[in-house]
């Protein structure tokens, strides 16, 4: 847990748009908004985030979502807490650009399939222990 939120404060350190995290925020889902909370509060809560934070932030929700079906937890496919967080940025937000953003934002999370079907290959657990199986 510490080192996903690790990672998401490097990624917020970052300008908008982001380059990386790819995959490694495609993992995080729901769980992103949390560590981004978390990291932006951390001093002055919100009221020190600058408009560059809030991009960046909202890189990272969108790529956190990007694919679902490769989540760690299915639960955090609902996107409550990303949600959340943009309310309150939207709340704070004085430029345009950065509202319409979170307009745009908020339209992709609730347009986001509710149930998504499992990967095959996460099913089939780690593989056999050498010797174990019939097959050499």
């Amino acid at each position: 847990m510490e080192a996903r939120f690790a990672a998401v404060r490097g990624y917020l350190a970052m300008p908008s748009p982001l380059q990386m995290g790819d995959t490694y925020l495609a993992m995080l889902g729901d769980k992103a908004a949390f560590f981004i909370y978390v990291a932006l509060t951390k001093g002055n809560g919100l009221a020190s985030v600058t408009s560059s934070q809030v991009s960046t932030a909202m890189d990272i929700i969108h790529k956190s979502f990007a694919a679902p079906k490769h989540l760690q937890d299915m639960g955090d496919l609902a996107p409550n807490n990303s949600l959340a967080l943009l309310k309150m940025f939207q709340a704070m937000a004085v430029d345009q650009a950065i509202k319409s953003r979170i307009v745009v934002e908020t339209q992709y999370l609730n347009a986001l399939p509710k149930s998504v079907a499992p990967d095959p290959m996460r099913s089939l657990g780690p593989p056999p222990a050498p010797g174990t199986t019939p097959f050499r």
